[in-house]
């Protein structure tokens, strides 16, 4: 892989969790306010959040696919900055999305059973490397 790879990888992979965490924001605020868990402790409240989260299909599936665009957004990114192999580029830009979910599996912070995630985890590598796939047929589309 060139330099201009791994840089569009570690740039690609950096824009999903932030973005994921931005568009995040709202569902988290909805969800604390509609509950009231603001003034609980931390351990309280994410349990609540999730909870509240995965009983509220709407809600769940906003979640989703907020994921779910994140992860094809980091793989454009990737793909745009890297210019070649695109869509292999931009599935390697899911890395951190994959560690931070394994980490939080195995460290038990996730708050999903272990089914959920491996059914879940080929997601974010194939939406990212959709990501990269569109750079490609963008970029192909623009120089015909």
């Amino acid at each position: 892989m060139s330099k201009q790879s791994l840089i569009g990888v570690l740039v690609g992979g950096v824009t999903n969790i932030v973005a994921a965490n931005l568009l995040g924001v709202p569902i988290a605020a909805y969800i604390m306010t509609m509950t009231g868990v603001l003034g609980l402790p931390t351990t309280e409240r994410k349990a609540i959040y999730l909870a509240v989260l995965h009983a509220n299909p709407p809600l769940f599936a906003l979640s989703l696919a907020t994921w779910g665009f994140c992860s094809i957004l980091g793989g454009y990114v990737a793909a745009r900055i890297a210019r070649n192999n695109e869509v292999v580029v931009g599935a390697f830009s899911s890395w951190t999305c994959v560690l931070l979910a394994a980490n939080a599996l195995v460290q038990g912070l996730s708050g999903q059973p272990i089914w959920q995630f491996l059914v879940w985890l080929p997601g974010s590598p194939l939406l990212a490397a959709l990501g990269g796939y569109v750079m490609q047929r963008t970029s192909r589309r623009n120089a015909a």
